[in-house]
């Protein structure tokens, strides 16, 4: 400061030379001595507060590396009527950037933060904000990336005034060259510290950022710590505990589980391929190996196994076919099953290596990482994702981290426990014949995990169990069901005895010991490819029939059933038949009465009040099928 006073002070009296070295300086009788290393010296200082008071738009670009970019977004005030550099201890730096008034329209936004950055190649990466907000009056700001408009991005609030991160963008694919990150003003008062961009997807940066790791970070929960946590130290516990392995292997001899045990040990002793397309016969080849490898302690079986490790991690699901965030759901299973039933001959860097595959993986789900997207009563998030997937991977780890069971497990008992113990009551999921058989099927794996670990059940295996009579009361003679809810039943042949959701019928049987259901079980297993397009790895592998049918269970047959049933509260619905007959000529008539005392959304149909009567064919009923969701098509329906 002394310096730069001096250099511009309009009243120096006498500035003279005093040989080839110095300058002396003199005012009001002070004499100050200049030699040219001070002057030197002098000059670097100004330049120095010359860079940093030049404009954001004349600083170099930073280049993405590594994992990707932390950045002091203060440092790039644009346009100070916008932003203000303020002091802020709890900041990273000591500054922050605080936006100076409220404008409440995007579209008449400039930019008052511009931030540039290059990429070397293609990639997909999220952009997080840390920022402050201490009241709903301070909570947002705009955000643009490269030429698109402003677009609202909303701020945790504090009142204590602390700094919370916030994804502002997710999963933007960027092309290589340079891009723009402009931030305007939305509420005063708000307060943006520092900018993560990384392609790292589960990557969630805490407290003050200082470096972008691929290491999964502590998971901190919103819900209550579950009081039902999985057995530590104790493996295996994914589906089955250490006590149930001789039962298990008593029940591979059985004569009703000769064929899955054919295929078992076929898979367990097939060669993997080595091709790292996604393919579920490789899934269900390697899930073989796993169980395999524990039930009969086979190392070089285990091996293999563990291996296939590096295989899962190369495979890339098509995500443009709408089921990709299915397949990588199917991926975390298997790796779910590999630490669970092979923990004991993996190293700590092996866990640490599936921990972080699992954590990717759940990112390209629509459930996302951390798992807290989707909902709990219908959509995506009410499937397999979440209620398989992602619960089999937290059971897994949680000797080594129980802060990821926190997390959903907490979701899990506070969001879908309650929904499903006042829905099931009713036998019936009301989003339809398609959609709720499927999600239903999803409910009873998360009842086989729990159950399976040695918990108590998380909703009434008994309604769980009464969902699978309405697989079979709504059932007409020809094998389809009567199209209740939104139908994709396009890719079923016609006529073809519809056997999905088999695994469903296995679960809810062993819950509890209930032969009919066993019975129907066995039927959609033995009907050849099921009829449908695509398959799922519950079509291929045979793994839960081994660790869940009990052959004690005699199997018996629906035709013995009652002609009528009446499906309570909340689905009101009850359906009448004249014989049990089946086939397309059969003289069976089959009659549907449909209330529907509660109204889900979704996929279920504002059709209470219906009737539906099949005899040789639908004589009263409705199409339902719909081709993409949101249109007019389906919403006509819904």
């Amino acid at each position: 400061e002394e310096s730069s006073r001096q250099l511009r002070h309009s009243n120096v009296k006498h500035s003279i030379p005093m040989g080839h070295n110095d300058l002396i300086n003199t005012k009001g009788g002070n004499m100050k001595i200049f030699t040219p290393k001070k002057i030197l010296l002098h000059i670097i200082i100004m330049l120095t507060m010359m860079l940093f008071l030049l404009p954001s738009s004349a600083m170099a670009a930073d280049n993405f590396t590594g994992n990707g970019i932390v950045a002091e977004i203060e440092n790039y005030i644009s346009d100070t009527t916008q932003f203000s550099l303020v002091a802020d201890s709890a900041a990273s730096g000591g500054y922050s950037a605080e936006a100076l008034f409220t404008n409440t329209t995007a579209e008449s936004s400039t930019a008052g933060i511009d931030y540039k950055f290059t990429t070397e190649s293609s990639m997909i990466v999220n952009i997080w904000l840390r920022a402050r907000a201490t009241k709903g009056s301070d909570d947002s700001v705009y955000i643009s990336l490269d030429n698109e408009g402003f677009k609202a991005s909303q701020l945790t609030v504090s009142s204590e005034g602390n700094y919370n991160w916030i994804k502002c963008k997710t999963e933007v694919t960027l092309a290589p060259g340079e891009h723009t990150l402009r931030i305007a003003p939305r509420e005063k008062g708000a307060r943006i510290d520092q900018i993560v961009i990384t392609n790292v997807k589960y990557f969630v940066p805490e407290g003050i950022c200082t470096q972008i790791t691929k290491d999964v970070g502590t998971l901190v929960s919103s819900w209550s710590v579950p009081t039902v946590t999985p057995p530590k130290g104790q493996h295996p516990r994914v589906y089955f505990t250490a006590d149930r392995k001789d039962e298990i292997i008593a029940n591979l001899s059985a004569p009703e589980n000769a064929l899955a045990v054919a295929r078992f040990n076929k898979y367990a002793t097939d060669a993997i391929t080595t091709s790292t397309d996604y393919n579920i016969n490789t899934l269900a080849h390697i899930e073989s190996k796993a169980l395999y490898s524990y039930l009969y302690d086979d190392d070089a079986t285990r091996q293999q196994a563990i291996a296939a490790i590096d295989l899962i991690a190369q495979m890339k699901p098509n995500m443009a076919d709408n089921l990709g965030w299915r397949r990588y759901g199917e991926m975390i299973q298997v790796l779910a099953e590999i630490y669970d039933w092979c923990y004991e001959d993996l190293t700590n860097e092996q866990k640490e290596e599936l921990i972080i595959l699992c954590a990717d993986f759940a990112s390209n789900t629509e459930i996302g990482w951390p798992p807290s997207k989707q909902m709990a009563v219908n959509g995506h998030g009410s499937e397999f994702q979440f209620l398989r997937d992602i619960m089999a991977f937290a059971i897994a780890c949680y000797d080594e981290r129980p802060d990821i069971w926190n997390y959903v497990g907490g979701r899990f008992y506070a969001e879908f426990v309650p929904v499903r113990q006042f829905r099931l009551q009713g036998h019936y999921n009301l989003q339809g014949t398609n959609y709720g058989y499927y999600r239903t099927e999803a409910d009873a794996y998360a009842y086989a995990l729990i159950t399976g670990m040695g918990a108590p059940e998380p909703y009434s295996g008994e309604n769980l169990a009464g969902t699978g009579y309405s697989e079979l009361y709504l059932k007409r003679p020809d094998g389809r069901f009567l199209n209740d809810g939104d139908m994709y039943e396009s890719n079923i042949l016609p006529a073809t005895y519809r056997t999905n959701e088999k695994d469903g019928m296995l679960i809810k049987s062993a819950a509890t010991s209930d032969g009919i259901l066993k019975g129907e079980y066995f039927r959609r297993s033995l009907t050849s490819s099921n009829g449908r397009i695509t398959q799922t790895l519950a079509d291929n592998s045979p793994v839960m029939q081994l660790i869940l049918s009990d052959p004690s269970v005699e199997v018996e047959s629906f035709h013995t059933l009652p002609k009528s049933r009446y499906f309570s509260t909340p689905a009101g619905i009850m359906t009448a038949r004249t014989s049990w007959e089946e086939g397309r000529n059969s003289d069976t008539v089959l009659a549907m009465m449909k209330i529907g005392e509660y109204f889900y959304s979704n996929h279920q149909h504002q059709d209470s009040g219906t009737f539906q009567i099949y005899y040789k064919g639908l004589l009263a009923g409705k199409g339902g099928k719909y081709d993409l969701y949101g249109t007019d098509e389906h919403n006509m329906y819904t």
